[in-house]
């Protein structure tokens, strides 16, 4: 492996490391003698993403030049044929397996969110539907340990079918404010769920009292929601703007 990984290329250096992984010949002799799997899973993994996105970035830098190309559909048409044959996925999914360390189990779950998501961004319609459901899984598991990971409480929230926003699980809803308290969805809530939270926000107030000693209860009045709802505008702005220039993976 020392060879391959001083003289090899990229492809024989991941065959090399292959060799460290369960299903390898030689696994059950090498298993408590060599590293441990999760780190072999990682070495794949990064050296995979660096592979990928020289790829990605070298076919739209070469697609782009076509006469009619357009630069956004070339972005979606390469990340798609990347992501259909990449085991970028599984390679995440062996690593929360395998490790050990709940600080890097969750950050390879968020990994595998984001991943899975940005691969359902770029699939055409008739292939969502398989997708969409590993996505919503994925960002409700997040939620049920309470890992703050932003998309995964935005998906479980954003992508709820509801008639009346009143009707959201009050306790998921509690605990995204905890965490997210500034975010633009936060807030737009916030103003249009008004009283319905007034309850909540009053048990985390029961003991704050103002100076004759009573209970502080706050309630939003009409000039404060339009404030929010204008910051709230302000902020999913700057987030469509972060979303197209991550779109360009350059």
């Amino acid at each position: 492996m020392g060879f391959a990984r001083e003289h090899g290329t990229r492809a024989q250096y991941k065959t090399a490391l292959k060799a460290y992984l369960p299903g390898s010949p030689v696994f059950q002799f090498l298993e408590g003698r060599a590293q441990h799997p999760a780190l072999t899973y990682t070495s794949l993994a990064e050296i995979t993403e660096v592979e990928e996105k020289e790829r990605i970035n070298k076919e739209i830098g070469e697609r782009r030049t076509r006469l009619g190309a357009k630069l956004g559909q070339v972005t979606t048409d390469v990340i798609r044929e990347v992501l259909r044959t990449s085991d970028l996925e599984e390679l995440y999914q062996s690593i929360i397996d395998w490790t050990n360390d709940d600080d890097v189990r969750r950050e390879y779950e968020e990994k595998l969110l984001q991943r899975a998501y940005d691969h359902l961004i770029v699939l055409t319609p008739e292939e969502k539907v398989t997708k969409r459901t590993q996505v919503v899984k994925l960002a409700h598991d997040m939620v049920v340990i309470k890992h703050p990971s932003p998309l995964a409480w935005h998906l479980e929230l954003e992508w709820r079918d509801v008639e009346d926003l009143g009707t959201l699980d009050k306790g998921i809803l509690a605990e995204y404010f905890e965490f997210f308290p500034e975010s633009g969805l936060a807030k737009i809530l916030r103003v249009f769920l008004g009283d319905y939270l007034l309850e909540w926000e009053q048990r985390k107030l029961d003991d704050v009292k103002d100076t004759d000693g009573n209970k502080v209860v706050k309630a939003l009045n009409a000039d404060e929601k339009l404030m929010l709802l204008a910051v709230s505008c302000e902020v999913f702005h700057a987030q469509l703007k972060l979303a197209k220039k991550r779109s360009g993976w350059s």
